[in-house]
């Protein structure tokens, strides 16, 4: 019994550095944005880079804001509505201004601060479980997150489309 006490206690201390983690890391990466909160959402949204990705993002959307949730890529002329992973992950943000009437700067807001945070988590418990020692994973961790260096922040790739690689990770170790 007193083993199994332990072993809670030490997980969830390694929880929390994880969590603790991937707090600073958000705060991190989002310390702009929150400071334009106080002029308010839309600020955020025009301080986002013009690259013609994020034109093709936002416009995706829109589409699954406006309840067409089978997104193609409309710069094909062929095969235009064929489905790949890239075009699923607008629709989280789509759905959500759908159904909670949300504007999409405030989604894409919340995007900022909820995918760099999931990734810092699942890349922290993934490297924890193949090192076991906290801090080879925490430095693991931000060495896998500056891999795609200002990628963290673009509308959906590869913030989004990580979190698929960190969550396989986290399983898998």
């Amino acid at each position: 019994l007193d083993s199994l006490v332990s072993s809670v206690s030490l997980a969830s201390s390694q929880l929390r550095t994880g969590l603790l983690l991937a707090a600073a890391v958000m705060l991190l990466l989002n310390a702009g944005s929150f400071a334009l909160l106080a002029t308010g959402p839309r600020e955020a949204l025009e301080r986002k880079t013009d690259a013609m990705d994020e034109d093709f993002y936002l416009s995706l959307i829109r589409e699954a804001a406006e309840g067409h949730t089978i997104l193609g890529n409309s710069s094909f002329y062929e095969h235009r509505d064929d489905r790949s992973i890239v075009t699923f992950f607008p629709l989280i943000p789509g759905l959500l201004m759908r159904f909670f009437g949300l504007e999409l700067p405030t989604v894409l807001l919340f995007m900022d601060v909820l995918f760099p945070f999931l990734n810092t988590l699942l890349f922290f418990i993934a490297f924890k479980g193949l090192f076991k020692n906290t801090f080879v994973a925490a430095v693991a961790t931000l060495l896998a997150l500056s891999a795609w260096q200002g990628g963290l922040m673009n509308i959906v790739n590869p913030k989004m489309v990580m979190t698929l690689a960190a969550a396989h990770l986290a399983l898998f170790f």
